[in-house]
């Protein structure tokens, strides 16, 4: 009984950070304490007056790092037990970003809302895999580079950038995947789709009032295009890879 008593109270040294913990407050600054282990998405929500996160200095080879005090990393062990720094949040006053090589994922709702957030850059030997859900959503970006290594684009992972005008792929780019409502009510006037591209989910680009020109590389993989993809937009012509079934 004394062991499962000593055990207990061990576990109850550290908590996580649930969702919507925060809801309605005016926190400025904010330091992760080193009984959190983890934080669950949506931890966020209400935080929209926060400026700076800070950790104590022994717990930044850790379960997290900060960036500038704008950003904070979550290390986290990915399906094939390799341990991966995935961002998770950034204070919603920052204005560019320049993401580290070793990031290999973007979380959902990471940067959603940052309407001061017009400049996004990835270095050369990025090892970015994942764009989630809501990522990059309602900033003011204005263009944008995905990097060689990013499969999947998550849904709405871009939407309501009303000033994102230009999206380039990287050479060589694996991305197979670009989500529902991906690029939704941006400002793209032309996009041109990787051949490693096998699927463009509903409503992908709808809305996107200046979209007059999408290109299909050479050797397109493109097998499926979601309902409404390209809805609302002023297309001139497009067309569609031989081997799409719907």
């Amino acid at each position: 009984m004394r062991k499962e008593l000593d055990e207990l109270k061990e576990k109850q040294k550290y908590f996580k950070l649930e969702d919507d913990v925060f809801a309605g407050s005016s926190i400025e600054s904010f330091t992760i304490s080193e009984k959190i282990v983890k934080v669950q998405i949506g931890w966020f929500n209400g935080l929209n007056n926060l400026k700076s996160i800070s950790l104590p200095s022994h717990l930044l080879l850790n379960n997290f790092a900060v960036i500038d005090n704008k950003i904070l990393i979550q290390k986290e062990l990915n399906n094939h037990k390799k341990l991966i720094d995935i961002i998770i949040f950034g204070c919603r006053d920052i204005k560019s970003v320049s993401i580290p090589d070793e990031v290999q994922k973007i979380d959902e709702s990471a940067f959603n809302g940052c309407d001061k957030l017009s400049s996004v850059t990835f270095g050369k030997n990025s090892m970015l895999e994942l764009i989630e859900k809501l990522s990059f959503s309602n900033t003011a970006l204005e263009e944008i580079e995905i990097p060689a290594k990013v499969s999947q684009i998550g849904d709405e992972a871009f939407s309501c950038c009303k000033q994102l005008h230009d999206v380039q792929f990287a050479k060589n780019c694996s991305i197979s995947m670009i989500g529902n409502k991906a690029f939704f009510d941006t400002s793209l006037v032309e996009i041109v789709i990787p051949s490693s591209v096998t699927s463009i989910k509903k409503c992908a680009f709808a809305n996107c009032s200046r979209l007059e020109y999408i290109t299909f590389a050479l050797n397109s993989q493109l097998i499926y295009i979601g309902e409404e993809a390209f809805m609302g937009t002023p297309i001139r012509e497009i067309e569609i890879p031989s081997n799409v079934s719907k």
